[in-house]
């Protein structure tokens, strides 16, 4: 019977060239990675500046007013036609949102508050959303995951990047819509102990926290711009369920201290809604959106002329 060889065990030239290959590999994945997300920023950065470079342009003697917010903004407040035809053509009403960011995506990781120093509006909405809570920047890669996942994250930012590639005219605009903004919503109350976890599970932010961001509020209230707190409503349970306790306790301090650094005003839409009237449980459907921005509107006339036109 012949004897029985151990196993080949490669060369050691052969384990420290996959070691090397991985390595490379590894690396290259990282570098794809960051240059996707500095080029995502860039891009957004591009994109605001045009909109607003464009609105300061304006020949015409209308007040300006511009949201920042993340997904809750692009779904809830509808495209500047709405707007124009709604009040008038008196106001401008434009969007600057980014899906899944938070508040770092505008002070850090794109100079959109800058831009918004240089092109001052008359008033400037900012998505309350971003201020209460420490939430995760979408637009940002991920290094705090298991392999997989960090895998996937780096794949997401390539080919998001890539895909918008040679198509500037399509997103320069930030009158797009989202996707299945008028969908039938499968969510309902059953499911709302998931959602509200996930939202209490969020860090509460602090008004200090943010030096970046006060540095340009202030700086913003130097030139004349208001300053106001939009609060996007969620379905009435939710709502209800969030607005109690210590998290109305803690958003009663966070306007408090809005209100005396910037004379900042705090809007919230008060019409109870159903979940009827949103895509998911927390972005308002198109039917919603056209109702809540509507409110705005009539909010802002109201209001938000407490200077004169910027482009008289």
């Amino acid at each position: 019977m012949p004897e029985a060889r151990p196993p080949a065990v490669p060369p050691l030239g052969v384990w420290l060239a996959a070691v090397g290959l991985a390595g490379l590999l590894l690396g290259g994945s990282v570098g794809v990675a960051r240059w996707a997300e500095r080029r995502a920023n860039r891009q957004f950065e591009a994109e605001a500046e045009a909109l607003l470079r464009r609105e300061a342009a304006r020949p015409d003697s209308v007040r300006l007013a511009v949201v920042l917010g993340s997904s809750l903004t692009e779904a809830g407040v509808a495209p500047v036609p709405f707007f124009d035809q709604r009040m008038g053509g008196r106001w401008r009403v434009v969007r600057l949102f980014r899906s899944g960011a938070n508040l770092e995506s505008f002070t850090e990781r794109s100079g959109v508050l800058r831009l918004l120093e240089r092109y001052p509006p008359d008033v400037f909405l900012l998505e309350d959303h971003l201020l209460r809570r420490g939430l995760p920047d979408g637009w940002r890669v991920r290094f705090d995951a298991t392999a997989p996942e960090v895998l996937l994250n780096w794949l997401y930012f390539f080919g998001k990047t890539a895909w918008r590639t040679g198509q500037p005219d399509r997103w320069l605009s930030f009158d797009r819509l989202p996707p299945h903004h008028d969908r039938p919503n499968a969510a309902d109350t059953l499911h709302l102990a998931p959602a509200l976890d996930l939202l209490r599970r969020r860090p509460p932010r602090a008004f200090a926290e943010t030096p970046a961001l006060h540095a340009s509020l202030r700086r913003l209230r130097e030139r004349g711009t208001r300053l106001v707190l939009l609060h996007f409503p969620r379905p009435a349970p939710l709502e209800t369920a969030t607005q109690r306790g210590e998290d109305a306790a803690r958003l009663r301090r966070l306007a408090a201290d809005y209100r005396r650094a910037y004379g900042a005003a705090y809007w919230s839409y008060d019409r109870p809604l159903t979940f009827r009237d949103f895509m998911d449980y927390i972005h308002l459907n198109q039917a919603a959106s056209l109702r809540f921005s509507a409110w705005l509107a009539d909010r802002l006339r109201r209001d938000g002329a407490g200077s004169e036109p910027r482009n008289p």
